[in-house]
């Protein structure tokens, strides 16, 4: 029996071919929330799904790229992107009902992108494990520590991720 042939999808990021545009300014935001979704009877998982499939429709299209980790009643993101595209997600993110208590932890002017390959990236922290327990102290990180735990996830097998192929930006 052949495999079928893997298609992989891709997202220009910055200056779109042919457009003859420059890349706009990147940036990325971190923040963390308090997750509003019932547990049980499948409803976290159809919701986690229901996000997934709107960075899928969003994020790809903005040519925003990230990481979203649950952790023990909050969700961390990691947003980069095209400043307005970010805002605009975020914007989104503050009006959605799974969230509360929406904080921002880190926006800052990006100069590369640290999840260049993942339009977005979930990691539920009681089953995947975080390398130096990056499960740990969200609020209280310093800049270094947040950005060093979110990327270590990049690393871990079990992560449920849109992956694109990047070109540019």
């Amino acid at each position: 029996m052949s495999m079928p042939e893997r298609r992989e999808r891709q997202l220009y990021l910055g200056q779109a071919p042919g457009s003859g545009t420059k890349a706009a300014r990147l940036i990325r935001l971190v923040y963390v929330s308090a997750v509003a979704i019932p547990r049980g009877q499948g409803h976290f998982r159809a919701e986690i799904s229901d996000i997934m499939a709107a960075c899928e429709r969003h994020n790809r299209r903005a040519g925003v790229t990230g990481v979203l980790v649950y952790d023990r009643g909050r969700f961390i993101q990691m947003l980069e992107g095209p400043q307005a595209a970010v805002d605009e997600i975020y914007a989104r993110i503050c009006e959605d009902r799974r969230h509360t208590e929406v904080t921002v932890l880190l926006k800052e002017p990006a100069s590369e992108r640290l999840f260049d390959d993942w339009a977005m990236a979930f990691a539920n922290a009681s089953e995947v494990p975080l390398p130096t327990r990056a499960s740990s102290g969200w609020k209280e990180m310093d800049r270094e520590t947040l950005l060093r735990r979110l990327t270590e996830i990049h690393d871990v097998d079990a992560v449920m991720s849109l992956r694109l192929k990047a070109r540019g930006g």
